[in-house]
C-alpha cells in the first residue's frame, strides 16, 4: 500500500486502504463532518482558539489514512503559479512530480478551510478531478495556530491552465490548435461537466463555487482536470451558504444575492465557461463592464454573456438553459455530459464550419436544419 490518494477510478484502485482514507474524512474526523455545516466546525471557524482534539484528530485520520506526508519527502521546486489560498510550486514526492500547493495557517478559520479542502479532495474518487497525491503540515498547531504551513500536493499536470489554452499562450504541444478546434475545445469541458457531475452527485452534494478557465487544468493531450476545491462546500439541508463567494464574472445570480443556494449554481457557471469556450470571448469583454458592474446586472437579470453567430446553436441554446434565471429550471450537470456528448458524435458538420468557405458554411448551415450543429 502506497499511501498515496490517487483516483482510483482512473488507476483501477480498489484497495481499503485509500478508501478508508476517503471515507474517514468523508464520514467525518472525530465525529465531525467537515465539509457540512456543523455547529462544531462552523463554531470553530469563529473561535480564538482552533479545538486541539479536532486537529489532533484530523492528523490521526491521515496518519492512519497513509494520505499524511513528511516536509522531508518533499524537494521543492519553483512557484509555478497561485491559487485562491496560496502559492502553487512544483516539486518532487518520492520521487515522482508534483504540484505543491503551500497554504499558511494564520487563524482558526484557514484550519478549517484547509481541512475541508482536503475532505472535498479525498471526497472526489472522479478521473476529471485533479488527484490529490498527499498532505504535508509542517510544523505543530493549532490551537492559536499562526502556522504551520500546510500543503496540499496534487499530480503535476503539464499543461497549464485552460485560460492560457483559450487565450492561446498555453506552451503545452496539444495547445497549439486548441484554439482553432472546436471539438477540442467541448472535449475539454466535457470533462468539466463529468468533474461536476460526480462533486454533485454526492451525498450531501459536494458544490464547486468557483468554475472558470483558471481553474481547469490541461493535461498536455488537452484533457481537462478541475482543480481548485479551496471553496467546495457541502450542501446543508437549508441550502445557506456563504453568499457572494467565487467570482463574479462567473457567479450565479443566487449566489450573488446571497439566496440558498446548490449546485445548481455551479451548473450557471459552467454555461458561461461554455459560452467562453465555444466563442473565444471572456465573459463580457464586449461590455468593458467591471465586475461589479456585471454583477449587477447578472442579478436584475438584463446581463448574460454575449454569444457570437459563429457559435453552434446547440451549444448556444445549451448555455442559454445553464444560466437560466430561476435555478430549478437550470440542466443537471448529468444531462449537460449527454448534450455534449451528443454534440461531439457529429464532428463532420463542425470541421466543415470551421474550415470557412462558401461550400463549408452552406452545408455546415444545411445540417443546422437537420439539427445536427
Amino acid at each position: 500500500m502506497s499511501g498515496l490518494v490517487r483516483d482510483l477510478r482512473a488507476e483501477g484502485d480498489t484497495s481499503q486502504g485509500v478508501r478508508g482514507a476517503a471515507d474517514g474524512l468523508a464520514s467525518g474526523v472525530g465525529g465531525v463532518a467537515l465539509l457540512g455545516e456543523t455547529a462544531d466546525v462552523g463554531a470553530a471557524a469563529g473561535q480564538e482558539d482552533f479545538p486541539p482534539e479536532l486537529w489532533a484528530s484530523f492528523q490521526s485520520a491521515g496518519e492512519r489514512g497513509g494520505w499524511l506526508a513528511s516536509p522531508s519527502d518533499v524537494v521543492l521546486g519553483g512557484a509555478v503559479g497561485q491559487g485562491t489560498f496560496g502559492a502553487v510550486f512544483g516539486g518532487r514526492y518520492r520521487g515522482a512530480r508534483v504540484a505543491v500547493k503551500k497554504l499558511e495557517m494564520r487563524e482558526a478559520k484557514d484550519a478549517v478551510a484547509f481541512m475541508r479542502e482536503v475532505e472535498a479532495l479525498l471526497s472526489c474518487r472522479s478521473p476529471d478531478v485533479c488527484p490529490l497525491v498527499a498532505v504535508v503540515v509542517d510544523g505543530a498547531a493549532p490551537p492559536g495556530v499562526q502556522g504551520p504551513a500546510c500543503w496540499l500536493l496534487h499530480d503535476f499536470v503539464e499543461g497549464g491552465t485552460l485560460a492560457s489554452w483559450l487565450g492561446g499562450n498555453a506552451a503545452a504541444p496539444g495547445a497549439a490548435g486548441f484554439r482553432a478546434s472546436l471539438p477540442a475545445r467541448v472535449g475539454a469541458l466535457a470533462g468539466v461537466a463529468r468533474a461536476l457531475s460526480y462533486m454533485h452527485a454526492l451525498s450531501p452534494a459536494l458544490v464547486h463555487r468557483d468554475v472558470k478557465p483558471s481553474n481547469v487544468l490541461m493535461r498536455a493531450d488537452g484533457r481537462a482536470l478541475l482543480s481548485d476545491l479551496g471553496l467546495a462546500r457541502r450542501v446543508p439541508t437549508d441550502g445557506v451558504m456563504t453568499g457572494e463567494t467565487g467570482t463574479y464574472f462567473y457567479m450565479a445570480p443566487e449566489v450573488l444575492r446571497c439566496d440558498p443556494y446548490g449546485p445548481p449554481a455551479d451548473v450557471y457557471s459552467f454555461g458561461v465557461l461554455l459560452c467562453e469556450a465555444a466563442t473565444l470571448a471572456k465573459p463580457y469583454s464586449d461590455k468593458f463592464l467591471t465586475p461589479a458592474q456585471a454583477a449587477a446586472g447578472v442579478v436584475n437579470g438584463t446581463l448574460r454573456p454575449t454569444i457570437a453567430p459563429s457559435c453552434p446553436p446547440v451549444l448556444a441554446s445549451l448555455a442559454k438553459r445553464c444560466w437560466h434565471p430561476e435555478p430549478a429550471q437550470r440542466p443537471t450537470m448529468a444531462s449537460v455530459i449527454g448534450e455534449l456528448e451528443a454534440f461531439m458524435e457529429k464532428p463532420a458538420a463542425v470541421a466543415l464550419e470551421n474550415k470557412g468557405g462558401g461550400l463549408g458554411k452552406s452545408l455546415s448551415r444545411a445540417f443546422q436544419g437537420l439539427g445536427w450543429v
